[in-house]
C-alpha cells in the first residue's frame, strides 16, 4: 500500500521548526514501542509528501528515493489519550543519515 502522507522528518526539504507549544510538548512525549525517544522540536521537520507501504508484514518508508524497512521496535502506537496535533497522518522520525527512530502509520482501513 502506498500513501501520500504528512511525514515528520529530520532531513530533506521540509518546514522546519516553528512548532506551537502544543506540538513541541507532544513531540517531546513520543516514544517508540521499544521505549526510544522519537525526537523533539529542535530537530523535527514536517514534510507534506512522504510515502509508506506495508509489505510482507512489515512497514517500509521512502527516504531519499529508497524504500527503507522500519525496525519493528520503532513503530509508534496511537495513544487516544494523547492524540497527534497533526491528526491521523502518518509520522516518521529519522536521522539525516536515514536511521529510523519512530514511525506511526496512518490507520489502515
Amino acid at each position: 500500500m502506498r500513501a501520500a502522507l504528512a511525514l515528520l522528518l529530520l532531513a530533506g526539504p521540509a518546514m522546519a521548526h516553528g512548532f506551537s507549544a502544543e506540538e513541541n510538548a507532544w513531540l517531546n512525549r513520543q516514544r517508540a514501542v521499544d521505549g526510544m525517544k522519537c525526537c523533539d522540536e529542535r530537530d523535527a521537520h514536517v514534510s507534506p509528501d512522504g510515502e509508506w507501504r506495508h509489505v510482507g508484514g512489515r512497514y517500509e518508508v521512502r527516504i531519499r528515493g529508497a524504500w527503507v524497512p522500519v525496525p519493528e521496535g520503532r513503530i509508534m502506537r496511537e495513544d487516544p489519550a494523547d492524540p497527534s496535533p497533526w491528526g491521523q497522518a502518518a509520522l516518521l522520525f529519522h536521522s539525516p543519515q536515514g536511521i529510523i527512530w519512530c514511525f506511526r502509520p496512518e490507520p489502515l482501513l
